[in-house]
């Protein structure tokens, strides 16, 4: 009987162990490598469409950004950067503005989604460049 209950001892040590790696792994803090913020205006003008590109270190299933209060979804292909590359496209009326005035910045909030539904989010500052691409 004492060598069942050491083996169940021992279990549930090994299943609280496991259960506080996978925790403090999704406490860990997004780390985004790299930003950029551009105008993709074509031939329109004023200009309010502003492409949002982000970089990650760490690949991730679903990316959206808060801007100025507004929630928008990022997109990558499956194969390019391993998922660690996303972008997507707003209209931002602010963007404009800011565009070329590399003193001023934008603030945005990035949530990053891994496959189990764990969510990592950072925050970043970022300029608004006058172009895209």
């Amino acid at each position: 009987m004492s060598l069942m209950r050491s083996f169940a001892t021992t279990l549930l040590a090994v299943g609280i162990c496991v259960a506080c790696a996978s925790s403090h792994e999704s406490t860990r803090p997004l780390r985004v490598t790299d930003s950029y913020l551009g105008l993709d205006c074509g031939d329109a003008f004023p200009c309010p469409h502003l492409g949002i590109a982000i970089w990650l270190a760490a690949p991730a299933f679903r990316v959206a950004i808060t801007l100025h209060g507004r929630r928008v979804t990022l997109a990558t292909h499956r194969k390019y950067e391993y998922r660690r590359y996303w972008q997507g496209f707003v209209r931002d009326a602010a963007a404009e503005r800011l565009a070329g005035n590399m003193s001023r910045t934008v603030r945005l909030g990035v949530d990053a989604s891994r496959r189990d539904g764990t969510v990592r989010r950072a925050t970043l500052t970022s300029p608004v460049n006058p172009g895209w691409g």
